[in-house]
C-alpha cells in the first residue's frame, strides 16, 4: 500500500510540474506584469529600448534630479541584454552607478547614486548592448 501511495504522490508531482510554469517563471511573469506600476513609482524610471531594422533606437537623454533612482531599461519581448548590456562608460566616481541584468536579461537595472553636489549638471555616457544586435548605442544620463 505504501508503494502505491508513493507512486501516486510522485505522479501527481510530475503532472503538476509539467502542467504549468515553474515558480521562477511565474515570478518573472509577475514582475513583467507589475512593471508599468513599478515604472511610475517614486525613484524608479523605466527607459524602453526600441529596436527597428535590427538597430537599437536612441532612447534620448535621461535626466535625474535626486539620489538613489533605480533605472530599468526594458526591451521588446524577443530580445535580451547580455551581462554587460548597460555599461556606464564615463562615471566618476566609479561607484556612481551599480548595474546588473535582471529577469534573465529581459531587464537591466542600475542604481544611480547621484552624488553630484555641484550646481552644474554632470552628463554620463553609457553603452547599450542587446543580444543579436551587432552595433551598440551610446546615449547619455544627466544628473542635475
Amino acid at each position: 500500500m505504501k508503494r502505491v501511495g508513493l507512486g501516486v504522490a510522485a505522479l501527481s508531482a510530475l503532472l503538476t510540474a509539467c502542467a504549468g510554469p515553474t515558480p521562477r517563471e511565474q515570478a518573472m511573469e509577475g514582475m513583467m506584469l507589475a512593471l508599468p506600476e513599478l515604472c511610475n513609482a517614486q525613484r524608479f524610471r523605466c527607459i524602453p529600448i526600441n529596436i527597428q531594422s535590427n538597430q537599437i533606437q536612441d532612447p534620448g537623454k535621461a535626466y535625474f534630479q535626486a539620489a538613489n533612482h533605480v533605472i530599468l531599461w526594458t526591451l521588446p519581448q524577443a530580445y535580451t541584454f547580455p551581462d554587460d548590456g548597460i555599461t556606464i562608460t564615463s562615471a566618476s566616481p566609479t561607484d556612481e552607478f551599480t548595474c546588473r541584468p535582471a529577469l534573465q536579461g529581459r531587464l537591466f537595472l542600475c542604481i544611480n547614486r547621484h552624488t553630484n553636489s555641484s550646481s552644474s549638471p554632470i552628463e554620463y555616457k553609457y553603452k547599450i548592448k542587446v543580444n543579436g544586435i551587432g552595433t551598440p548605442l551610446d546615449p547619455h544620463i544627466v544628473n542635475n
